[in-house]
């Protein structure tokens, strides 16, 4: 009995070093900390706040099932902060719980610029930005370092041609958008998830600290879908075997 325990437990630390291996080589070093912070921090989500988290856990398990990739979509109404932040995040999210048929798109109900302010934040928690133009604006590639896919980050609209058209489901992360634009075509659905805005602090001293907190908000939340997520596949391939 001793001996199966011991097997047991050895079993489970491999696979957390494995896990933890993986890991490493998608993310730098500071960006993976940052990520297994997020982890620690799900029981600071609210029962009310949860409640639209997990219609988008029940939205990306349903799309799994039906299309070859899950295709969010997070609007907001500059697409300049924290719907990038999102796409960011959640992406990010999903290469740490080791779910791949994920890719996550932003935009807006216009289209100005990937704010200064919030690139920097999401420097500060560890993504690689290298700046680059696209279409006449200043647009960034994005990693996550340990020779990860980049993403072309950059302001468009929603409905701008590199944004999906069909399959996919709209989140709508500030109020402004989610009551100017009560319907996007295509969407399979559209959920609330709206953010303070952080750009009331623009200029101000507290400019760093209100854009980590935002960033930081929507790092753990995005963290705890995509740990829903794994849960949810990992409870359905226990009841095939």
């Amino acid at each position: 009995m001793k001996k199966m325990i011991l097997k047991t437990v050895i079993l489970v630390l491999s696979l957390v070093v494995l896990n933890n291996a993986a890991n490493a080589q998608k993310f730098n070093k500071k960006l993976q900390k940052y990520a297994e912070g997020t982890e620690k921090e799900y029981n600071q989500i609210s029962q009310d706040r949860k409640v639209p988290l997990n219609e988008i856990v029940v939205q990306i398990v349903s799309d799994l099932k039906k299309y070859e990739v899950v295709q969010p979509l997070f609007i907001c109404t500059h697409n300049s902060r924290r719907s990038h932040m999102a796409q960011v995040w959640l992406h990010t999210a999903a290469g740490f719980y080791g779910i791949d048929d994920i890719k996550p798109y932003s935009g807006g109900t216009e289209s100005t610029a990937f704010h200064k302010n919030a690139v920097t934040a999401l420097q500060r928690a560890g993504f690689n930005f290298t700046e680059t133009a696209h279409e006449g604006q200043v647009a960034y590639i994005v990693s996550t370092g340990g020779g990860s896919v980049e993403r072309l980050m950059f302001s468009k609209k929603y409905d701008d041609k590199v944004n999906p058209k069909k399959n996919f489901f709209a989140v709508m992360v500030c109020s402004e958008a989610d009551e100017s634009c009560p319907l996007i075509p295509g969407a399979d659905n559209r959920i609330s998830l709206p953010y303070d805005d952080p750009r009331y602090f623009d200029g101000t001293p507290s400019v760093e600290v209100k854009y980590d907190e935002t960033c930081r908000l929507i790092a753990r939340e995005m963290f705890y879908v995509m740990s829903e997520v794994k849960k949810q596949l990992n409870l359905e391939a226990e009841s095939k075997k």
